[in-house]
């Protein structure tokens, strides 16, 4: 499939489940302070799906991870573990993997949050 009807199929997607979409505030980590205390960006409102379910996931480096909550943003952008996302209920939740769905051109057009802790 090319990548413009993939984009294009996306876009028909977002309209279709708008009303399912919640908004997240993400924020980007800038630094750290002289304390070693994490400093984000303002926070930017996303439209995101919130999946509510519990998961075990397997890291590309081997760790297991309990996943409780999992946001699919329809849109390319860039989410970086040490990123923060507020929920609409205000909980921030720590990031445990990332991953962009991405077209036949190797595109980001949607990506995948998944929150929860990891074990050891």
């Amino acid at each position: 499939m090319n990548s413009k009807l993939i984009h294009d199929l996306v876009g028909v997607a977002k309209r279709t489940v708008q009303g399912l979409l919640a908004t997240v505030q993400h924020q980007t980590m800038k630094g750290r302070s002289a304390y070693g205390k994490p400093e984000y960006n303002d926070p930017v409102a996303r439209k995101a799906l919130i999946v509510i379910r519990e998961r075990r996931r397997r890291l590309a480096d081997g760790t297991e991870v309990v996943s409780r909550t999992q946001i699919i943003i329809p849109e390319s952008v860039v989410v970086k573990p040490t990123d923060v996302f507020t929920m609409p209920d205000g909980s921030r939740l720590p990031i445990v993997d990332v991953q962009a769905t991405l077209d036949s051109d190797g595109q980001p057009y949607a990506v995948e949050v998944w929150f929860g802790e990891k074990r050891d």
